[in-house]
């Protein structure tokens, strides 16, 4: 039976899982060369059916993602993959019919 309490716990337990390589990864990016462009640094969850990302992006104030043309391959300007495909949700295939109806009628909590 598919709840969404079990859905939540799942993927808390996926994030639980992988927060060492999360924090390590964080810790990483002092080390960067960043643009000077750059205002603000935005980390963002991408949550899907079964797996999630988390991708930091560098952002100008106006909330448009920054970039740098220059030819300094050192200086760092976009995205960065944090955490990646990070899958924390699993069923058994005899199940899929079932899950898809639970993601379905729920979707809109589930986002």
């Amino acid at each position: 039976m598919f709840t969404i309490e079990n859905y939540t716990n799942s993927l808390k337990k996926g994030l639980k899982e992988k927060s060492d390589d999360l924090i390590r990864n964080i810790k990483e990016t002092l080390q960067f060369n960043y643009y000077e462009g750059i205002d603000i640094l935005d980390f963002t969850a991408f949550v899907q059916s079964f797996e999630m990302s988390v991708v930091m992006f560098s952002m100008d104030r106006g909330a448009n993602e920054v970039f740098y043309e220059g030819k300094d391959s050192s200086v760092f300007s976009g995205s960065h993959d944090l955490i990646d495909d990070v899958e924390y949700y699993k069923f058994h295939d005899d199940e899929s019919d079932e899950f898809w109806e639970f993601y379905e009628e729920n979707d809109e909590t589930l986002s």
